[in-house]
C-alpha cells in the first residue's frame, strides 16, 4: 500500500500564516487510518477515519466540499468500517490512495480563492513596489480580512504561529506609520520564511 503522504495530499499555501499543524494531523490521521487496517484494529481505524472526518469538515466548510466521487470512495470506506469488513476497508482506502495520487484540479470554488488570494498579495507587491501607501493598505486590508475568514474555517480561533503573527503585525504598523521602506523590508522577510517552509504567499489549494 502506498504511503499516505503521496495520497492524502493537502497543499495549504497560506496568507503569511504557517499551517503545518493542521497538515501534520491531517496526515498523521491518515496514517493511523492506514496502521489501524494494517493491523486489523477495526476499533482504532474507525477512531482515525471519525478524525479525518472532523477535519474534513473544517476544511469544507464555505469551501464547497470535495469531489462527489471522492465523497463516495468516503461513504464506501465509512460503511467498511461500520461494517467490521476490514478487507473492503482496505480496498477502499487503496481506492482513496489511487485517485490522490492521480492529483486532480482543485474544485471551481478553490481555484477562483486561489486565484483571488494571490492577486491580493500581487496587488500588495505592486503597490509597495510603486510607493503608492493607499494602494499598499487596501491590499493589506483585504488581505487580512480573507485571512480571518480562511481561519475561521479552519477552526484554528484565527491563531496563527507567533512569528507569523508578529510578521503581520510588523507589516501593518509600517503601513500605519506611512513607511514604505520598512513595508517593503518587512514583506520581503515574510516571503522568504514562506519560502523556506514550503508555503508561499499566493492562495490555497485543497486536495483532500
Amino acid at each position: 500500500m502506498s504511503s499516505m503522504s503521496d495520497v492524502s495530499s493537502i497543499s495549504l499555501n497560506v496568507d503569511s500564516m504557517d499551517i503545518q499543524n493542521q497538515w501534520k494531523q491531517w496526515k498523521q490521521n491518515w496514517e493511523n487510518l492506514e496502521k489501524a487496517l494494517n493491523s486489523g484494529d477495526i476499533g482504532s481505524a474507525q477512531q482515525a477515519f471519525a478524525a479525518i472526518q472532523q477535519e474534513m469538515q473544517k476544511v469544507q466548510k464555505g469551501s464547497g466540499g470535495g469531489s462527489n466521487q471522492f465523497q463516495q470512495d468516503m461513504e464506501n470506506l465509512q460503511q467498511a468500517l461500520i461494517a467490521g469488513d476490514i478487507t473492503a476497508a482496505h480496498q477502499a482506502l487503496s481506492t482513496i490512495q489511487q485517485r490522490r495520487a492521480q492529483g486532480p484540479p482543485p474544485s471551481p470554488d478553490a481555484q477562483n480563492n486561489q486565484s483571488a488570494r494571490k492577486q491580493n498579495w500581487e496587488n500588495l507587491e505592486k503597490a509597495l513596489n510603486s510607493g503608492d501607501l493607499a494602494a499598499a493598505q487596501n491590499a493589506f486590508s483585504i488581505i487580512q480580512q480573507d485571512l480571518q475568514r480562511f481561519q475561521h474555517r479552519l477552526g484554528n480561533g484565527g491563531s496563527a504561529t507567533s512569528q507569523s503573527e508578529q510578521d503581520m503585525q510588523n507589516l501593518q504598523d509600517a503601513l500605519n506609520s506611512g513607511d514604505i521602506t520598512v513595508a517593503q523590508q518587512v514583506f520581503s522577510s515574510i516571503r522568504q520564511q514562506r519560502a523556506q517552509t514550503g508555503l508561499n504567499l499566493n492562495g490555497v489549494d485543497f486536495h483532500v
